[in-house]
């Protein structure tokens, strides 16, 4: 083995565990994303019903939403700042609100399917107008179906983010992640970050384009 090989394992090796397993998953996970979006738009290229953009979805409601999921990227960096540099209240405010950001989040997208869900003489209309028949269930459209396929998919991985969230909050009270320990704050940051990333994705291709 050259020398430049053996450098090459032993940087490998300095890698925690935990932090290259979560980016093998995240790896993996995005490709599940890539092939939903572009299966979506895919369809939507190939004749499916599509309406404009704003025409059944609230787009401003979901910018704001938009807007605060990303700002719990920006809290949860501060949190892992935070503990790698021992500043423990920091650290447990931060996570405190990153974990408020997300579940605000997903309740106002838990608000949106109860919308759809429940229907009304206006959806009614407006979904006539858009040539998408009587309701918006997953089952009613192609254009439905990859609405809940995408933002469904994204959603399980925002209430995943969130268990794994009150897991480090609950060590983060115990006293148990410092700067010498926070490998797991570290993954958490990562996967949310990538959960922030690809709601980007999903909020361009099903509600902007």
């Amino acid at each position: 083995m050259s020398v430049t090989q053996v450098m090459e394992v032993d940087r490998i090796d300095r890698v925690p565990h935990g932090k290259l397993g979560m980016w093998l998953f995240l790896l993996m996970d995005g490709l599940s994303f890539a092939t939903i979006l572009i299966g979506a738009a895919y369809l939507r290229t190939n004749g499916a019903p599509w309406p404009q953009a704003g025409m059944v979805l609230n787009v401003p409601l979901t910018a704001v939403n938009t807007i605060m999921l990303m700002f719990s990227s920006l809290t949860m960096m501060l949190a892992l700042q935070a503990v790698r540099d021992d500043e423990q209240n920091s650290f447990k405010k931060n996570l405190w609100l990153t974990l408020f950001l997300g579940a605000t989040f997903l309740g106002i997208q838990i608000y949106e399917y109860a919308h759809f869900i429940v229907g009304s003489e206006h959806l009614k209309e407006v979904l006539a107008s858009a040539g998408l028949g009587d309701h918006f269930w997953p089952s009613s459209s192609i254009y439905a179906a990859c609405f809940y396929g995408a933002t469904g998919y994204h959603g399980l991985h925002v209430f995943s983010g969130l268990i794994f969230m009150v897991y480090i909050l609950v060590g983060a009270h115990k006293g148990v992640w410092s700067s010498n320990n926070n490998v797991r704050v570290e993954a958490l940051t990562l996967y949310w970050h990538f959960v922030d990333l690809m709601w980007m994705l999903v909020f361009t291709v099903v509600y902007l384009l």
